[in-house]
């Protein structure tokens, strides 16, 4: 993977880490270091200006390997077994279904909503769920879809700027923040990020003006402990999925939102602004504790950090074992972010490409190499 930092960073973006300094907030230089607690240039994905993705650095560079080939397009709409051992994915590709024989083992990476939905398809998951849904059981496993988790986020704190922002740079943004919203934590739990326009779901969007020149400082919890879980509408092949995340379930989640607000009014109140800043547009003011409450609650949206929903363990609620075979078949393996057990304190692209290091390892029967003395 390709890592950079913004070469020009966009004045806002400037403004955050210098507005961090005066509340006493730690400048960092760089947020994968020793701390990660402080303000500092975002990492970017991003390679001579251009998105550095997974897809560019793995498998690009082995497309014309003659053991490999890649079907755009398809939907893979369920698993083919011989007994307990999987031995065919089905898909849908141009309108046909398409059925592809494994030799040795599957491995599903379709992310934490399309793995187990997939798995529910095969008869995977909870007996009681299958029988909902008219699916014979392949394998009771009560963790399937259960176990969801994901970084709730505030869209968003909207200011009005006192002049044009001129041309989005860095991917919208540029720079980050990652502090406590207790004194008392070991390490920090809330994230914020620049963003060089407006950052508003539609209620935010109804309830304030956000015409104009607008930008945002949208904080985050990444340290959220509610916990939710998804179910399949029907066995249908594209049918609707419903997810419930369960966003502020857990009183300390909604306290330290509260704290994240606090914050963001305070930098945006620092000399750093004060040539940016025209004044607040959302929330328009300051607000009582009913209000915080209120604004959270209106303005809580995703981080897209989605995970844990076929989770590793060793316990009856595990979908994999730590070598991340899933438990109760054989030859079927799951390698994305649906086996993460607890969502880490960060964006879930690094852990992901992590696990498909490890993954690889696993199916090879590779050492991991030792770390430099």
């Amino acid at each position: 993977m390709r890592i950079e930092r913004p070469r020009d960073p966009h004045p806002i973006a400037r403004a955050m880490i210098a507005g961090a300094a005066e509340l006493g907030i730690p400048v960092i230089d760089d947020p994968n270091g020793a701390t990660n607690e402080g303000a500092g240039l975002a990492n970017l994905n991003v390679s001579e200006g251009k998105r550095w993705s997974a897809a560019r650095g793995y498998l690009r560079p082995v497309m014309d390997r003659n053991n490999l080939t890649i079907h755009t397009n398809a939907l893979a709409i369920g698993l083919s077994f011989e007994g307990r051992r999987a031995r065919a994915v089905r898909s849908i590709i141009d309108g046909a279904v398409v059925e592809t024989r494994a030799d040795s083992e599957i491995i599903l990476a379709l992310g934490a909503i399309d793995t187990p939905r997939l798995l529910l398809m095969s008869g995977i998951g909870p007996a009681e769920e299958l029988a909902r849904l008219g699916i014979s059981v392949t394998a009771d496993l009560e963790g399937v879809g259960e176990n969801l988790q994901d970084h709730p986020l505030l869209m968003g704190m909207n200011f009005r700027a006192k002049t044009p922002l001129g041309p989005v740079r860095d991917n919208g943004g540029g720079s980050m923040m990652n502090w406590k919203s207790a004194a008392a934590l070991a390490a920090p739990d809330l994230h914020a990020f620049v963003v060089q326009g407006r950052n508003a779901n539609d209620e935010v969007a109804s309830a304030y003006d956000l015409s104009g020149d607008i930008f945002a400082m949208s904080p985050g919890l990444m340290r959220s402990t509610s916990v939710g879980r998804m179910r399949l509408e029907s066995a249908e092949p594209g049918a609707a999925i419903d997810l419930q995340p369960n966003f502020l379930a857990e009183a300390a989640d909604l306290e330290a939102l509260i704290a994240g607000i606090d914050t963001i009014m305070e930098l945006s109140a620092t000399r750093a602004f004060a040539d940016l800043i025209a004044a607040p547009a959302a929330p328009d003011r300051l607000m009582s504790r009913s209000g915080k409450i209120a604004f959270i609650r209106m303005s809580c949206s995703t981080f897209f950090h989605t995970c844990g929903t076929c989770a590793m363990g060793t316990g009856e609620r595990a979908v994999v074992d730590p070598q991340l075979r899933v438990r109760g078949v054989e030859g079927l393996r799951i390698a994305d972010a649906s086996v993460i057990p607890i969502i880490p304190s960060c964006n879930t692209h690094a852990p992901v490409v992590m696990i498909g290091e490890r993954a690889a390892d696993f199916i090879t029967g590779t050492k991991p190499a030792e770390p430099a003395p």
